[in-house]
């Protein structure tokens, strides 16, 4: 039997040790710090992503115009500003099929427009690292937070529609 002075300290301790178990088993959790869903503009706050800064994009991408469907591979290159341990990136809508970071399959979950990425193992400060993701599906337009489509979203409306095909 626990003696009554003591219980109070056995389950305070309870949860330490369950979080010390969970972090234990996630290497990428015990390295702490996490980047941030956006660069910080007082105007779109969740545009870009803290923590790295991407040095080259590679596209491949194959999309069928009758359908709409978008099938596309994306592999950054790109060099941390900080340890990270997870980070984000930019992807709305679209399913992620594959997702590998320095080709080691890595954990990713959505978190509305970000797409929050775990790699196995946490990044150092100042490494150099490179994220691939293959994702597919039919792309929808983009809206800012201001209100207004981003440049290059498919049209909205039939009107817009027309509108963007006429010659200027």
């Amino acid at each position: 039997m626990t003696h009554p002075r003591r219980r109070p300290a056995l389950l305070a301790a309870v949860p330490v040790a369950v979080a010390a178990l969970l972090t234990a088993a996630d290497p990428a959790l015990a390295a702490g710090p996490v980047g941030t869903p956006g660069v910080g503009d007082p105007y779109f706050p969740l545009a870009g992503n803290g923590g790295y800064h991407v040095d080259h994009y590679d596209l491949t991408l194959r999309y069928d115009p009758a359908t709409r469907h978008l099938d596309g591979k994306a592999v950054l290159t790109a060099r941390t500003t900080r340890a990270l341990s997870r980070f984000d990136l930019d992807l709305n809508g679209l399913k992620v099929t594959a997702l590998t970071v320095d080709h080691v399959k890595a954990g990713h979950r959505r978190d509305g427009q970000e797409l929050v990425v775990t790699p196995r193992r946490a990044l150092r400060k100042g490494a150099r690292f490179q994220v691939t993701v293959t994702y597919s599906g039919t792309p929808g337009p983009v809206t800012d937070p201001d209100g207004s489509p981003t440049a290059g979203s498919p049209p909205t409306t039939a009107r817009s529609s027309r509108a963007s095909r006429r010659a200027p």
